[in-house]
């Protein structure tokens, strides 16, 4: 064939002159295209309801700068549940970047092909691209921000009658800084007029199941028993229902922690102290027959309070012995021989009898036996509900009062209150320069009758 007999080079030639006419071809349609789009926006784009169809870059830009920034500068309304508040996007770091606007909505640059066809098929609706200032917007949110917070609340734990109770935590809000720029660059965009800002949530440091978890594995064990503690080496034993309502459980940076509330535990278990052997005992004053005689003081050990504390609570979270050691001090009794004696106690100087009505006859010696041996110094005031009712004056005990007060005045005291109705009290005032001692005792009538008596004791040189 003719064609097979061309020869080889004459298919380079053709190739070449393809190629040669489709380039030039390309580039002139290429020239066309940009010599008709230029850098001119594409026709319909509009930006925030900013008409820049048609007009050049760098009018666009102009007019957008102005348009799009003063809507910027227009207060909008943000709210996060239910506070309200209200910022000026450009005040609280948003700027409007209408170069990358215009990147958008022309696609790219002048001799972009895509900016080409995009003047062809004409444009529409951009977005606007608006920048954060993050510290400054977070500035600018800050009066909201505090609005809408609210602290978590941790787990806590207490006892009440010996028993672990655990108060649940609660978990706090606040406004979600690192996510608030989008839903106000997002209305802004949209031409809205309030923001809806996100809440996050605040975890409680100690929530209710660690709470829960702390009583299984501490204070519930602590609380399961009677712990004993050895003072002077002689065992004290203390009981749940004594120290348990003095325990307290406090949170830390680590966690929960237990301890015991020292003046607490020494008030519930000070009776508890007190029988234990060796402790100092106080001088007295007894009456043999008629006589007033001196029970001497004994020095002894004592625990202080802050030790007490310290072992009961060692014993009560120990392993399965839950025993202690409570190291004792020496220590001289609060009354003692020589100040029993300077009270010259030698004389009665007034007394009282009256036979008791009917009543609670344990209540009636339990008041005498309280009233008896109480001295009152001088300049001091009496309080006949503080030394012999502590729970108030009771009807049943007012022969007992009476007689008191009758022996008050008798014995020249200065009676600056007298039990008027339940609810008051019988004081009277030393005004003397020496002691007054209390005695009180109880007989009976033949028929049964209980008579009480009260004396007034001084110093045979007052009176």
């Amino acid at each position: 064939m003719y064609v097979d007999d061309l020869p080889e080079t004459h298919d380079g030639r053709f190739l070449a002159l393809f190629l040669l006419v489709f380039v030039t071809l390309l580039a002139a349609v290429y020239v066309v295209g940009y010599a008709v789009a230029g850098d001119r926006v594409p026709t319909g784009t509009t930006v925030v309801s900013v008409d820049v169809g048609g007009m050049s870059r760098d009018a666009a830009r102009t007019l957008l700068d102005e348009e799009v920034g003063a809507k910027l500068d227009e207060p909008l309304s943000i709210r996060a549940g239910t506070a309200r508040g209200s910022l000026i996007p450009s005040a609280a770091g948003v700027s409007f970047d209408a170069d990358a606007t215009l990147d958008d909505a022309m696609g790219g640059a002048d001799w972009n092909p895509e900016h080409m066809l995009k003047v062809v098929q004409g444009g529409g609706d951009v977005d606007p691209v608006l920048r954060v200032d993050q510290r400054a917007l977070r500035a600018a949110l800050g009066p909201l921000a505090a609005k809408v917070s609210v602290a978590p609340v941790n787990a806590t734990v207490s006892v009440a009658s010996s028993r672990p109770v655990v108060h649940r935590s609660r978990a706090g809000q606040r406004l979600d800084l690192r996510a608030a720029w989008r839903p106000i660059v997002s209305t802004v965009q949209q031409r809205g007029t309030t923001a809806s800002l996100p809440l996050a949530s605040v975890d409680p440091a100690l929530d209710s199941r660690a709470a829960r978890e702390y009583v299984e594995q501490t204070l519930r064990p602590a609380l399961s028993g009677p712990v004993t503690v050895m003072v002077d080496g002689a065992p004290v034993k203390v009981a749940p229902e004594q120290f348990g309502p003095a325990l307290r459980v406090t949170t830390t940076s680590t966690g929960l922690q237990l301890h015991l509330a020292v003046d607490g535990l020494f008030a519930r278990t000070a009776g508890v102290l007190r029988s234990a052997p060796g402790r100092p005992v106080d001088a007295r004053i007894t009456f043999h027959g008629d006589r007033p005689v001196v029970v001497p003081s004994r020095p002894g050990t004592v625990v202080d309070k802050q030790v007490w504390a310290t072992a009961v609570l060692t014993a009560a979270t120990s392993s399965d012995r839950r025993r202690s050691v409570a190291p004792a001090r020496k220590a001289a009794p609060a009354f003692t021989t020589g100040d029993a004696k300077a009270l010259h106690i030698e004389v009665p100087v007034s007394s009282s009898s009256i036979p008791a009505g009917v009543g609670d006859p344990t209540a009636l010696r339990t008041a005498v036996s309280r009233l008896n041996g109480t001295v009152v110094l001088p300049g001091a005031t009496f309080s006949y509900v503080h030394a012999a009712a502590p729970g108030g004056a009771s009807a049943l005990l007012t022969p007992l009062a009476t007689a008191t007060e009758d022996a008050a005045r008798s014995g020249a005291m200065t009676v600056t209150e007298r039990p008027a109705g339940p609810r008051h009290d019988l004081r009277f005032r030393n005004g003397g320069v020496y002691p007054v001692l209390v005695r009180s005792w109880l007989t009976s009538e033949p028929g049964g009758r209980p008579v009480v008596h009260v004396q007034l004791w001084s110093s045979r040189a007052g009176f």
